[in-house]
């Protein structure tokens, strides 16, 4: 149905991400712009900051369009950092510090980027092999050094401003390359659509959201920062949002599940706006949502990083519905279309194809994957690009999207995109294994989980651990099976394609690898132990037992975390488990942090007394 699409907004064709900053500065310099704890950062300051490393960047050769990758940690200079390079032109090639090696390596020798901007704690050899890099730890007096003022530069918006890396099909990831003009529709789009105020607070969780850095700051709202990996710590941020009087989030269902499962989530009540986007939306996340009754407005958003914002859809908290829909098209045009690209009728499930003025120019060095998943589009008469999503949905009756799923092998994971074959390239390359196959199913919990069904060499022993460890040298944390079924064989349809349709559905109990039960021998291990069994619902865990191998990840370590920081007045990280993740290696960890903590406070009391002492002396 043609009829409900909208049409495009009458943007301005000469507009850029930076430019739209720089005019909000003009208008409030000394406004709050950026804020992380106790520090705060004036539109003026950031501006100016900004302006100084952007220099030094073009000193060393980037121009407009150049990818410039960016390996950081939440921060100040992070945010910085971002707005430097996009006014220096460079286009933003995000690399999360949490990636595999392996991962920012495929990363680097694909976009074959002009520079790596970083800190030093996450320089390796391997960057410096590959790629200059800029850290900006070592260098901060050369860089005040250049202008504060804006600069003088002539970039087009059809210029390249990111270039994010998604999961690709073919065992590498791939870049999908979005320009200036594309990023500032979106925003501009979302500004319309929702009208945030210079009054507004937005929660920044990663370097490549425009959405949550670009968006407020081009309206004049606070962008606050959280602490270095306080974005995968659910109970810090749920207090975070209390604290700083968030008014907007934007979360993947999966998180926004996590935070709702904290008691005092419901003392947010600053929010105004929770958007979901990143995954299919599960109706009992919305009616969670509803039940923590606070005054937000719950919005599912859809999109691809290809199409981002697409369709909108303001949740009802007495909907009489079967599943949340994706709602209407935004600024966008969505088709449903069959095999040939004639549309379906109401109800009638079919491809989604979108085009419109917020479409991505395509796939950074992959002109034939750009090809297929491209097209003119055949509905304005051949005037525009048609993307072929490869998601399935259907029409409401009242012209509400529904989305019904993929017509591939993608999936959604925790709110990444992950193709199955990257996961399955990766894993047929070790030794230990013949033929494999990776499915998404979802546990007992209804919580969806990666699990590899592994047909081994005759020739090779297969051990899943070390086959664990092999992955973590590769691989995302979220891309990494959850579980390993052992077969001999993997059954076939008859054109001689794997039949996934028939693979054996998993007894999650029976898969946790589990080592020998020893049983915990310190009440410090005991109570890891107990924490553990209560977030991953398992009855008995030992203390050799390994967090991640009983199907632990990142967002039920911030649980496990919370609980134990709670129990013992401390300060894990989720880098702790990570480094520690057996029950006893992790309680060693906290016992050395108690004793840490005791004596810092044993030597407060002892400075205290001394003080004491010198004053009644005094006296």
């Amino acid at each position: 149905m043609t009829h409900w699409n909208s049409r495009d907004d009458d943007y301005p064709k000469n507009i850029c991400l930076h430019k739209l900053v720089e005019l909000q500065v003009a208008k409030t310099p000394e406004a709050l712009a950026l804020c992380l704890e106790n520090a705060q950062v004036s539109y003026q300051q950031l501006n100016g900051l900004a302006n100084q490393l952007a220099r030094h960047l073009q000193s060393l050769g980037v121009k407009p369009g150049m990818p410039v990758a960016i390996c950081m940690d939440l921060s100040l200079d992070l945010a910085v950092a971002v707005l430097g390079i996009i006014k220096a032109g460079g286009a933003l090639v995000p690399l999360d510090p949490n990636f595999p090696k392996q991962r920012s390596t495929d990363i680097l020798e694909d976009v074959q980027a002009v520079l790596l901007v970083t800190q030093k704690r996450f320089v390796n050899e391997t960057f410096q092999q590959l790629v200059q890099l800029v850290c900006l730890d070592n260098i901060r007096a050369e860089i005040a050094l250049h202008s504060s003022a804006n600069l003088e530069i002539d970039i087009a918006p059809e210029s390249l401003a990111y270039i994010l890396y998604t999961s690709g099909s073919t065992g590498k990831p791939k870049g999908v390359m979005l320009s200036h003009f594309v990023c500032c529709t979106r925003e501009l789009w979302e500004q319309n659509a929702f009208k945030l105020s210079a009054a507004d607070r937005v929660l920044l969780k990663s370097s490549w959201s425009s959405r949550e850095f670009f968006w407020p700051l081009m309206i004049g709202a606070t962008v606050v920062i959280p602490r270095s990996e306080g974005n995968r710590d659910v109970a810090y941020l749920v207090n975070l949002i209390a604290q700083q009087q968030i008014t907007l989030i934007s979360v993947a269902p999966s998180l926004l599940k996590a935070l709702l499962e904290q008691t005092n989530f419901q003392h947010c009540t600053h929010l105004r706006y929770v958007l979901c986007s990143g995954e299919a939306l599960p109706m009992q996340v919305q009616q969670a949502f509803f039940a923590a009754e606070l005054p937000a407005a719950l919005w599912n958003i859809y999109g691809l990083n290809e199409a981002n914002y697409a369709a909108f859809w303001q949740c009802e908290r007495h909907a009489e519905r079967a599943m949340v829909p994706i709602g209407r098209p935004t600024d966008l045009q969505i088709y449903l279309l069959d095999e040939e690209l004639q549309p379906a009728p109401v109800g009638v499930k079919a491809e989604i194809y979108i085009s419109g003025v917020g479409l991505s120019s395509g796939y950074y060095n992959r002109p034939d994957l750009t090809a297929e998943r491209f097209m003119p589009n055949v509905f304005n008469n051949g005037i525009g690009m048609l993307f072929k999503t490869g998601d399935i949905g259907r029409y409401a009756a009242d012209g509400a999207l529904e989305y019904l799923g993929r017509l591939d092998n993608q999936v959604k994971i925790r709110g990444n995109r992950v193709e199955l074959e990257e996961i399955e390239i990766v894993l047929r390359a070790h030794s230990s294994v013949a033929e494999c196959v990776v499915v998404c199913k979802e546990d007992a919990a209804g919580e969806k989980r990666l699990l590899a069904y592994v047909v081994p060499h005759k020739t090779h022993s297969f051990n899943s651990k070390e086959l664990r460890l092999y992955l973590e040298g590769k691989l995302p944390e979220f891309m990494a099976p959850a579980a390993f079924i052992v077969l001999d064989k993997l059954a076939q349809t008859f054109n001689g394609k794997i039949n996934r349709l028939i693979l054996p559905e998993p007894v999650w109990e029976t898969l946790l690898e589990k080592a020998e039960f020893v049983a915990p021998s310190s009440p410090i291990e005991q109570q890891v132990a107990n924490s553990w069994a209560l977030v991953l619902k398992v009855k008995q865990v030992g203390n050799q037992d390994n967090f991640f191998f009983l199907g632990g990840h990142s967002l039920l370590a911030t649980q496990v975390i919370a609980s134990l920081n709670i129990e013992f007045k401390i300060e894990l990280s989720l880098r702790d488990i990570y480094e520690s993740p057996t029950v006893a290696e992790l309680a060693e960890r906290i016992d050395l942090l108690c004793w840490a903590s005791q004596a810092h406070e044993r030597k407060l009391r002892l400075d205290s007394d001394e003080i004491a002492a010198r004053e009644e002396f005094s006296f």
